[in-house]
């Protein structure tokens, strides 16, 4: 069912600098390398845009992820429910209601502009977006975390807006560390990766591999301000964003690309959908809704 945002809590987030980050993209070079495309991946129904933002900004929400997390991990934690009636989900949600950065967010990652012309299917007269919802959302999926099978439905802004399309942006692919870079300033030695490469050449001496393995992972756990940041070196696999129709039968699977916008209808239109279970490594998603 639709409903309203009410009773989301309304708090203040560091985010990251939108404005710094709108004059970098509109710099020269930056406007020679980005030639942004909407790809439709299945007729007025799910949308992608490839390297929608840059890996810099994905990785300071990355960071903004880890360490709310990291300072408030029960009250991220989704507890899964196994009743029939809502989908089986279990990653750490993040939901923050803030309408001056949902607008900056519109405008300044030039998402605006590159929907200028996107129109709202099977809708007469014609309807463009007008924004985001208000309410953000940051989720983290670890290793053997999922979103079963599930709708998602209309939301209302504080204004009245319905929203049409719900908007993910995928923040990491391959391998990603759940840290905040800056407070673990050693990794940009390559220190860790050479121990553990050290540690795959003494296989054959397994005596001691057993102790080798227990050091490196009190190596791998830094505690910086009461806050401790598990370094996780395995890469993503898995995570696939999967939709289903049944007339005719057949899905369309969306992998994880950094920077990587989709936009899939929701609502009455809205197809059956999951995010498939996260094998190895970290999932990292920003999401909101899209407006019209």
């Amino acid at each position: 069912m639709s409903s309203h945002l009410d009773t989301i809590e309304q708090r203040k987030f560091d985010w990251p600098d939108l404005y710094s980050y709108s004059n970098s993209l509109n710099s020269k070079d930056q406007k020679q390398k980005k030639k942004l495309v909407v790809e439709e991946l299945l007729t007025n129904h799910i949308f992608v845009v490839r390297n929608f933002l840059t890996p810099e900004l994905c990785s300071k929400f990355i960071d903004l992820i880890d360490l709310e997390i990291s300072q408030n991990k029960e009250k991220y934690n989704v507890k899964p429910t196994f009743n029939p009636e809502y989908a089986y989900r279990d990653n750490a949600r993040i939901s923050v209601t803030d309408s001056q950065f949902a607008t900056d967010f519109w405008h300044l990652t030039g998402l605006s502009k590159l929907l200028s012309t996107f129109r709202l299917p099977f809708e007469k007269p014609t309807k463009y977006p007008t924004g985001l919802l208000e309410n953000i959302r940051l989720y983290r999926y670890a290793k053997g975390q999922r979103f079963g099978k599930h709708y998602d439905d209309f939301l209302y802004s504080k204004s009245g807006a319905r929203t049409e399309f719900t908007l993910l942006i995928y923040l990491n692919e391959g391998s990603q560390l759940p840290k905040n870079e800056k407070l673990v300033p050693d990794t940009s030695t390559n220190k860790l990766p050479q121990l553990k490469e050290s540690l795959k050449s003494k296989k054959k001496r397994s005596n001691s591999l057993k102790k080798s393995k227990k050091s490196l992972n009190e190596i791998t756990k830094i505690t910086y301000q009461d806050v401790d940041i598990e370094l996780k070196s395995e890469p993503l696999v898995g995570g696939e964003t999967v939709f289903y129709c049944s007339k005719p039968k057949f899905e369309i699977s969306v992998k994880p690309e950094t920077g990587m916008l989709l936009l899939h209808k929701h609502g009455h239109d809205c197809l059956l959908h999951e995010g498939k279970e996260v094998t190895s490594g970290y999932k990292y998603l920003f999401r909101s809704d899209l407006l019209f």
